[in-house]
């Protein structure tokens, strides 16, 4: 018995030190992981567009916060609805943290949806974090006929679109669908920059588009367009009297429904890892995506691309995407079945 209770002190401190350096020992284990790799960061977009450019600037930024400074290697990979990212990153890619996504944030509700071609739990994805949360609206261009968006209900007009999934193809559809809007929507284009170029060329009257993408445009500065819609929950401060998308809501169930397809505008840019990736790699992605976030040279570097940050952690954007899986069924149905029109 002496023994025992001369030894039990020292199993004790043995203990206690082990839990103090077992953060030390994972930052180590993470570092030699990392060390000399390089992690590719597949970008669910077109390049040119705001979405390429923030996973570019991160991509640069990001590795000195990552322990044993991996190289990140940005990767383009498009697709109508952008699906291939998110089922890639969740069935295909190595599940050890060497291959990350940004996806549309429209993709973590499409298995809530069940959309067509989703090969993921969405709840099941490994939330690294958002560096964004920019208003989304509907533009036509300046000679169009259109002058505010109660005229959608008596002229028709055009809006580019990727496909399914995609919130340039989502919202418009909400407007015909649920609304009653005249909209005909025209799928199949790689990305925001090819909808853009139609528009200019006036082979499309318009398009619903993040308001940080618009506004960057040389086209926008010198006013070829004329925003008519806010596609939002709460309004832009810098769009004066252009009305919410929910003020059109007819009923409590109307602006429910509204308010869960706008609620991926809450969600930003999200960035994902696969899911069962080990817990430690995890936790250093998020750490470095937060890290990231708040150094001098990334927010200097952020505002010469006329970007605005408003970020998110990976825990926040998850329990984001949990509670929009909270929503009533009823709503949830008739949103899905809007959406399949």
């Amino acid at each position: 018995m002496r023994i025992v209770k001369a030894g039990f002190p020292w199993a004790c401190a043995t203990m206690a030190l082990l839990g103090l350096l077992a953060p030390g020992a994972h930052a180590d284990d993470v570092a030699d992981f990392y060390r000399g790799k390089n992690i590719e960061l597949q970008i669910g977009f077109g390049p040119g567009g705001g979405n390429d450019i923030w996973g570019r600037v991160i991509g640069r930024n990001i590795t000195r916060y990552i322990p044993g400074n991996p190289t990140v290697v940005p990767k383009n990979v498009p697709s109508a609805g952008r699906l291939v990212v998110a089922n890639t990153i969740y069935n295909a890619a190595p599940k050890d943290g060497t291959v990350i996504g940004m996806i549309d944030r429209g993709i973590p509700f499409e298995s809530l949806f069940h959309g067509k071609g989703v090969q993921f739990d969405s709840l099941k994805f490994n939330y690294l974090g958002s560096p964004s949360r920019d208003s989304n609206m509907c533009a036509v261009w300046s000679t169009n006929p259109v002058k505010m968006a109660k005229d959608l209900y008596e002229r028709s007009i055009s809006i580019g679109a990727t496909g399914s999934g995609a919130e340039s193809y989502v919202f418009p559809l909400i407007l015909k669908n649920m609304l009653g809007m005249k909209v005909d929507i025209v799928k199949g284009y790689k990305g925001t920059q090819d909808i853009l170029l139609a528009v200019e060329r006036q082979e499309l009257d318009g398009l619903c588009v993040g308001t940080e993408t618009l506004h960057r445009t040389s086209q926008y500065a010198a006013g070829k367009y004329r925003i008519v819609l806010q596609m939002a929950t709460e309004p832009d401060p810098t769009l004066t009297d252009i009305p919410l998308v929910t003020s059109f809501a007819k009923t409590e169930e109307d602006r429910a429904v509204l308010n869960l397809i706008f609620a991926r505008v809450n969600v930003g840019r999200p960035f994902v890892a696969p899911p069962d990736m080990p817990k430690s790699r995890v936790e250093a992605l998020s750490t470095a995506f937060g890290d990231t976030m708040k150094d001098a040279d990334f927010r200097k570097e952020v505002e010469h691309l006329k970007l605005e940050i408003n970020a998110i952690t990976g825990s926040q954007l998850e329990q984001l995407v949990r509670k929009a899986y909270t929503t009533p069924e009823k709503v949830v149905e008739r949103t899905s079945a809007l959406l399949k029109q």
